[in-house]
């Protein structure tokens, strides 16, 4: 499994700490055949990552599944034609615009959530349920996998919180 992770700005080491971590298990585990991290703005980053980054320029040559972590990197995605399974991931960054995220969920996307409250959210604005949570990475490997089964055995797209 190829997967992508589009970020906003490399500086937010918060959000790049979990990443790593998640890098670190998922390459450790050998669950991905390969990660990586795309970002619009470069910054600081205090962490060895074991991936590649790199500019989000770069999209068009990415195969894979792609996990948003902002509703910009999210409309990014929207122009990228290549063979891309987009997961917006909720919670990372305050939305600010609400309407953003009401226009985005009429797409075909899959969208999971940081915590129970960001599912409540996402569900009281745009009537959709996300596939599933992940607290900071954790399982999201998981939830890609199974989201990716059922839509093969479900062909209409209805998924299912766990």
């Amino acid at each position: 499994m190829n997967i992508g992770i589009y970020l906003n700005n490399l500086s937010d080491t918060d959000q790049l700490n979990h990443i790593n971590n998640f890098v670190s298990e998922s390459i450790k585990n050998k669950d991905v055949k390969d990660i990586s991290i795309f970002y619009d703005n470069i910054g600081f980053n205090p962490y060895n990552v074991q991936c590649g980054m790199f500019d989000a320029t770069e999209l068009w040559s990415f195969n894979g599944n792609l996990i948003a972590t902002s509703l910009d990197a999210l409309n990014t995605t929207s122009r990228v034609i290549n063979n891309i399974n987009v997961f917006y991931y909720h919670g990372w960054i305050q939305q600010k615009n609400i309407m953003n995220l009401i226009i985005a969920s009429q797409r075909d996307l899959h969208i999971i959530c940081r915590s129970e409250a960001d599912a409540k959210e996402v569900y009281r604005l745009t009537g959709k349920q996300p596939i599933g949570i992940s607290q900071n990475f954790e399982n999201i490997i998981n939830l890609i996998s199974r989201c990716k089964d059922e839509h093969k055995s479900n062909n209409n797209d209805v998924y299912q919180t766990a």
